[in-house]
This record gives structure tokens, C-alpha cells and sequence, in this order.
């Protein structure tokens, strides 16, 4: 009787602890921006016409947003960084006689980069969660969910 309580407290308690962090994955939602440098003649990485299949894309830290820097390099190169950074505050464009930089943070196709093409990687782990979660409940009643 005692043993049974035991792993009936043991259980919840293992349940709980999994939808807390179910709760914590999925509210982590990062920006995803291209990460990448090009030059007008040499553009290897895609970065002038970047896309999901053929350009790197990197989940932004906290308080970062997508940034696209051109800098002329003559009348004829350019070369354009993209990426996250935390430089932007709140401004979408930022212009010197250097550079001119164009910044953006929502969330849907931002800066040509989206989180509708790859899961992030918190939503990757929320999905193993709940399906670890699924079959740990299975296997204790017998169904599923």
C-alpha cells in the first residue's frame, strides 16, 4: 500500500515537473535571422539574395534583433553583413556615410529570415518533451493522452 503511494506521489510529481517545462520551452520563442557577408562579385554564402535552403540562418540571444549592414566598398562593391546584433535599439535604420544598416524584429519573415521554415531550437526541444511525456504516460496507464 505504502510503495503505491509512494510512486502515485512520485508520478505527479514527475508530471508536474514535465509540464512546467513544457510551459517554460514553448514560451522561449528566438528570432531566427541569415547569418552571413557577401560581396557584390563574390557571393558565396547567398547573402545579397539570401535564402532558407542556401543561406546559414542563426537563433538570435535575448535583446537581439536581425540586422542587415551594407557598406560601400567602391562605386561598383558593396558588401552586405546580416545577422543578429544588439545595436539597433529600437531604430529600423541606422545611416552613416560608412554604412546604413536596416534592422528588424518581428517575428514573420524578418530580414528575409523566418521562423516559419525551421523549427528553433526551443520548439524542437518542447516537441521531444511532450512526446517523452506521451510515452512515459502510456506506459503508466496504458493509453495514451
Amino acid at each position: 500500500m505504502y510503495t503505491t503511494q509512494v510512486c502515485e506521489f512520485n508520478n505527479r510529481r514527475m508530471i508536474a515537473a514535465l509540464l512546467s517545462l513544457i510551459l517554460f520551452v514553448t514560451s522561449a520563442d528566438a528570432l531566427q535571422c541569415y547569418n552571413c557577408r557577401g560581396i557584390t562579385n563574390y557571393d558565396v554564402n547567398s547573402c545579397f539574395n539570401p535564402t532558407p535552403q542556401s543561406t546559414y540562418i542563426q537563433e538570435c540571444a535575448k535583446n537581439e534583433v536581425c540586422e542587415k549592414r551594407v557598406t560601400q566598398v567602391d562605386r561598383l562593391q558593396d558588401v552586405i553583413d546580416r545577422g543578429c546584433s544588439p545595436n539597433c535599439k529600437a531604430a529600423q535604420f541606422v545611416w552613416t556615410d560608412e554604412f546604413q544598416v536596416y534592422c528588424c524584429n518581428d517575428k514573420s519573415m524578418c530580414n528575409g529570415a523566418s521562423t516559419n521554415y525551421y523549427y528553433s531550437t526551443n520548439k524542437l526541444a518542447s516537441l521531444i518533451v511532450v512526446s517523452l511525456l506521451c510515452s512515459f504516460v502510456h506506459r503508466l496507464y496504458g493509453r495514451i493522452i
